[in-house]
């Protein structure tokens, strides 16, 4: 028997929509869905090779649990009932003996969706949640909720001016972004590509910056100079909505562009071309992109200056421009702020969370006041910040606790379509922390080297193999 099936590609974010053709109950072709009111029958390489995801050898199809030593690569299979009876068992036990936040977890990024691994762990009592945030967007999301209340996706349609910094779509959205960018440029919008590389998209640049790695914010702060110096900021909107404007005048002035021209490797005569160039083509967008999220140390740094620019060149909120109303767009449906559940995790419990004494804004402390002043929004205008993105444990914070149980005892983690040994940073202490557990259990579609330290391994489901709701992802 032969039928099509819609369905969509949950191996990055978008979701584009794919069609399956299916014989006796089993996909044997796939192609992009023409129907599909976004994508419109698009979809890029990893599309195309879901077939080889799906029906991988290696896949995970049924639970398995450890033999003998951990790691020796020994495994049983068992039954699902089995499985989810023995880590019951399990994590019941140790939260009995040392309390709810002696689990810990890690995630991936949105390869499968986090609401529900928070709402779990909110009504277990753990504040330990942890992952790739800190390289992946959650940074960006964090500083923009403080700045200016939500997280902005630009009006690319429409914008006169687009700024790629540290962004390659034409690689990492060839079948959204990058073709709205074409079409952009068709329109006569212009397009600055900051980059240390010579990406593609330089090919289609008015002005290519190709900077020093780690030094976009030493240009930020040059443009912000500049853009103030010659007085070519949004007056009106700096004084009707913003504070600290003097503060940052003061912090840029030391940023001339003979400074920042050293700094990053470009010309003098560049770093001033281009703040004119963003700053009087109005509208204008500045994309979000790994590039900034992945440079570690400057990360929530980049993220704060580009908001600015954002903000003080009257470009926030503005057609064209970054507009700021993202709700959840479907009724009474609720969002994924919702489902995270936060209510249920008491104060004494957030209070416990591991990293947040010496990282507060990125932790409970740091969502706790952005969620205060997110209220003050209308609700139908913008949706409070997920937790998920921009409340987390430090990482490192936790495996010291895994190995040395100081401040408490971390016992037990989760690891939902995450490889902490390959995504986290100072691979040998997360594999003597993982070590150093009574009790890891990993979810994934194949046995990674973390799954392969674990106690319990259960298989997940692709995209195309479940059901799935997105209210506020495009």
């Amino acid at each position: 028997m032969t039928e099509s099936r819609r369905t969509y590609c949950g191996l990055c974010h978008p979701r584009c929509g794919l069609r399956l053709e299916m014989e006796n109950g089993r996909a044997v072709k796939v192609t992009g869905d023409p129907e599909h009111p976004i994508t419109r029958g698009r979809i890029c390489n990893r599309g195309k090779l879901m077939l080889d995801h799906v029906y991988h050898p290696d896949r995970l199809n049924t639970p398995l649990k450890r033999k003998g030593k951990r790691g020796a690569g020994k495994w049983e299979r068992i039954t699902w009932e089995m499985a989810l009876d023995e880590v019951s068992e399990k994590l019941s036990s140790l939260r009995d003996k040392f309390g709810a936040e002696t689990l810990a977890f890690t995630h991936g990024t949105k390869r499968t969706y986090h609401w529900d691994e928070r709402r779990f762990y909110n009504l277990f009592g753990s504040p330990n949640i942890c992952g790739a945030n800190n390289v992946c967007m959650c940074p960006s999301q964090a500083v923009e909720f403080a700045t200016y209340g939500g997280f902005v996706w630009g009006d690319v349609m429409r914008t006169k001016c687009v700024v790629l910094w540290g962004h390659a779509p034409s690689q990492s959205d060839p079948i959204g972004l990058y073709p709205m960018i074409l079409a952009a440029k068709k329109n006569g919008a212009k397009l600055i590509v900051v980059d240390p590389r010579r990406i593609p998209e330089t090919q289609k640049a008015d002005m290519f910056l190709q900077i020093r790695p780690g030094t976009d914010v030493a240009l930020m702060l040059g443009w912000l100079r500049v853009i103030i110096e010659e007085e070519l900021y949004d007056r009106d909107f700096v004084a009707n909505w913003t504070v600290g404007f003097d503060d940052l005048k003061a912090a840029a002035e030391a940023y001339t562009p003979e400074r920042v021209a050293e700094i990053t490797w470009l010309k003098t005569e560049q770093v001033v071309k281009s703040a004119r160039l963003y700053a009087t083509t109005k509208p204008a967008i500045i994309t979000w992109g790994f590039g900034l999220d992945k440079q570690g140390v400057n990360a929530t740094q980049a993220a704060r200056a580009r908001s600015i620019l954002r903000a003080i060149t009257g470009n926030l909120d503005v057609p064209g421009g970054e507009p700021l109303g993202w709700a959840d767009p479907i009724g009474k449906i609720i969002g994924n702020d919702g489902l995270e559940f936060n209510e249920a995790l008491p104060s004494e419990q957030r209070a416990k969370q591991l990293g947040a004494d010496e990282y507060p804004f990125f932790g409970f402390p740091g969502w706790e006041k952005n969620a205060a002043a997110n209220d003050r929004l209308p609700r139908d205008y913008m949706h409070p910040p997920v937790a998920d993105m921009t409340s987390v444990a430090h990482a490192r914070a936790i495996w010291d606790a895994m190995i040395s149980g100081k401040p408490y005892p971390v016992k037990a983690a989760i690891s939902l379509a995450s490889n902490p040994l390959l995504s986290l940073a100072n691979t040998r202490l997360v594999y003597e922390a993982l070590r150093a557990l009574e009790l890891y259990v990993v979810a994934e579609y194949y046995l990674t080297p973390s799954a392969a330290l674990a106690d319990y391994v259960f298989p997940i489901c692709s995209t195309v193999e479940t059901t799935e709701l997105i209210t506020d992802w495009s």
